[in-house]
């Protein structure tokens, strides 16, 4: 399953409308086929949606609406980089839109670089094109809590090749480092040595 990032078109005055974009992989099916899903905030009914396939997505049927919140799709196997991106616009009567987009390609992390007091970098395909709230870079100890980087430094990005993002306070030692985009979850298989901070490594 995979949820996607947010953008919307602000209303004056008021609080913004939302979209969020889900996708449910259906594992029986071959070719993988998949529901997506554009829930909306901040809009008024009846809501009209378009949506918007990658090169590699197909939507199962034929002569089928596209203006509806729910689409059922197939997928290449495997589904690789922006040809199985999607997105859902969303609009009222009133001309208000909310919109939202993801990739449905699996996430994979190539490389992790880690500077003394960091960033850290995590560069690989398929974090999607824009971080939604859940998403986000997880350190994993051999033992004890998960540690979330966060992204309230100036360096911080993400992109769908690459995240920068600001490391935990206090954070050192060794961690598996793992990347979550919805509900897809990506590691990086060798552990990375987090220097202390002002400690060149």
């Amino acid at each position: 399953m995979a949820a996607a990032a947010v953008a919307a078109v602000p209303r004056t005055g008021c609080t913004p409308p939302r979209a969020r974009l889900t996708a449910t992989l259906l594992e029986a099916a071959r070719p993988p086929e998949a529901w997506l899903r554009c829930q909306t905030v901040g809009l008024t009914a009846p809501v009209k949606f378009q949506w918007k396939l990658g090169p590699a997505v197909k939507q199962v049927g034929y002569n089928l609406p596209r203006d509806e919140g729910a689409l059922l799709v197939q997928l290449p196997d495997p589904p690789v980089g922006p040809s199985s991106r999607v997105e859902c616009i969303a609009t009222d009567p009133a001309g208000a839109t909310a919109s939202a987009t993801t990739t449905l390609a699996p996430i994979n992390v190539t490389q992790v670089t880690v500077p003394a007091g960091g960033p850290i970098t995590v560069e690989g395909s398929g974090f999607g094109p824009l971080r939604d709230a859940g998403d986000g870079v997880f350190l994993v100890p051999s033992r004890g809590a998960v540690v979330r980087a966060d992204f309230a430094c100036k360096q911080a990005m993400w992109t769908d090749a690459k995240i920068v993002a600001c490391l935990p306070a206090g954070a050192s030692g060794k961690w598996q480092v793992r990347v979550q985009s919805g509900a897809r979850l990506g590691a990086y298989a060798p552990p990375v040595v987090l220097p202390p901070v002002g400690v060149a490594p």
